[in-house]
């Protein structure tokens, strides 16, 4: 059988920049070592408290465990790293946000791939604490889902992008369902549109995603992006 198009988001290519609706961006290769303010470094109490009770009401579950493959050891280290206020790695969201819409798979794949690296370099993690890290997050996610609550979700949004995370395709479309409970908003950010953009880059477009960011482009006043967007 023949293979099905992909379908993506309008992107328009004009003098080395792109354009997604009406936004230009730029890419900047070295976004990973820019600097970040001191009070960017530590996230909101509220939604880090709310973070810490989930998680830690997740840790002792037996599903849990049986992804730890009962190695108590890694779970305690992953638990402990992932509970850190302090950000390890200067997050960049409105660059990370650029990179969304001007970089390819491939490119988005690499750029998380040095986060990663970055991130078990400064932490001591190793590459398979990392991978637990991932898979804990993707308990986190089930766990708001159930219980409605997208609070602990923007703490963890921002650890999956410092450390360089790949959430699956499932994970991320659970993140976007509990979003949806919520104002998914985090300081002037749209979380669920980092979400829905990271999906799509990655991953196969689906209903919500567009939908989502159809909804993001009208709030932001691009009716025509948003019509474009819509139709492809």
């Amino acid at each position: 059988m023949p293979s099905q198009p992909r379908h993506h988001h309008p992107v328009f290519k004009h003098h080395g920049r792109t354009r997604i609706g009406s936004s230009m961006v730029g890419i900047n290769s070295d976004a990973v070592h820019e600097p970040v303010a001191d009070h960017l470094r530590s996230f909101d109490e509220s939604h880090y408290n709310a973070f810490e009770e989930a998680v830690c009401s997740i840790v002792s579950r037996r599903n849990v465990m049986r992804d730890f493959k009962k190695k108590a050891e890694d779970l305690a280290v992953v638990k402990q790293h992932l509970l850190t206020r302090k950000r390890v790695l200067p997050i960049g969201t409105d660059q990370f946000a650029s990179n969304l819409t001007s970089m390819d798979k491939g490119s988005i794949k690499q750029w998380l791939a040095d986060r990663c690296v970055m991130y078990v370099k400064e932490t001591g993690l190793t590459m398979q604490q990392h991978k637990l890290a991932t898979i804990l997050l993707a308990h986190l996610a089930d766990h708001c889902a159930r219980n409605s609550s997208p609070e602990p979700l923007y703490v963890a949004w921002d650890k999956v992008i410092e450390s360089g995370m790949l959430p699956l395709s499932r994970t991320l479309s659970t993140y976007l369902y509990v979003l949806g409970h919520g104002d998914y908003s985090c300081s002037g950010r749209d979380i669920a549109e980092e979400v829905a953009m990271l999906h799509d880059c990655l991953y196969e477009p689906n209903e919500k995603t567009t939908t989502l960011l159809v909804k993001s482009l009208v709030l932001k006043g691009d009716a025509s992006g948003a019509e474009v967007s819509h139709s492809t």
